[in-house]
């Protein structure tokens, strides 16, 4: 069973938080969370991993109870992947992120972890990765590292769209199942149901 959550900002919102929280079947404090900044590459992009890894731990979450992953010691933070209760993947660049979770075969332990039942948690670029592609997002993100291969996570069967605006429509009129979320709502994935928050 999956239980996956995908944001535009994080936990953003009260509403957000609630729906996370009853991912869980144990408390709160007890959970453990991989937290992975790797899409942000530069400085500004770290603030709203700063401010992800502030609401999680507003949230409840004991901060000793998080692992950061490290692109870096990949070899010694890789084994979370498998062990802990939840799977928090930041926003940042869409294309370096799956570029890099496939180079190190990360993609494929996060997809093993959540048919396991482990929590899914996206924001924005982390968001949209759990679609079946990214090709959609190429108005909103720049594939500036050449990645060729847009094939995603497929943790869910339609294509996310962070952010969304109204003005977006013009660049989503495939055939694609799109799902939008603003900055203010997400997407619930629990028990094979799908809703909006």
């Amino acid at each position: 069973m999956k239980n996956i959550l995908l944001t535009s900002n994080g936990l953003s919102s009260q509403k957000i938080k609630l729906a996370f929280k009853e991912l869980f079947i144990k408390p709160i404090e007890s959970i453990s969370v991989l937290f992975v900044p790797t899409a942000s590459r530069t400085a500004d992009e770290m603030i709203y991993v700063n401010k992800s890894y502030s609401e999680l731990i507003e949230a409840g979450v004991k901060e000793d109870n998080v692992v950061w992953f490290d692109i870096n010691t990949v070899n010694e933070t890789s084994k979370y992947f498998e062990t802990v209760d939840c799977i928090f993947v930041c926003g940042g660049n869409t294309y370096y992120l799956l570029s890099k979770l496939r180079e190190f075969g990360l993609d494929n332990k996060i997809v093993r972890a959540v048919e396991k039942g482990t929590v899914y948690v996206g924001v924005s670029a982390g968001s949209v990765i759990a679609s079946p592609a990214i090709n959609h997002i190429d108005f909103l993100d720049e594939n500036d590292i050449g990645l060729s291969d847009l094939n995603a996570l497929k943790l869910i069967d339609k294509y996310v769209v962070p952010h969304y605006e109204k003005s977006f429509n013009v660049n989503l009129a495939d055939s694609k199942p799109f799902v939008c979320i603003s900055d203010e709502s997400a997407i619930l994935y629990n028990n094979n149901i799908t809703t909006i928050i």
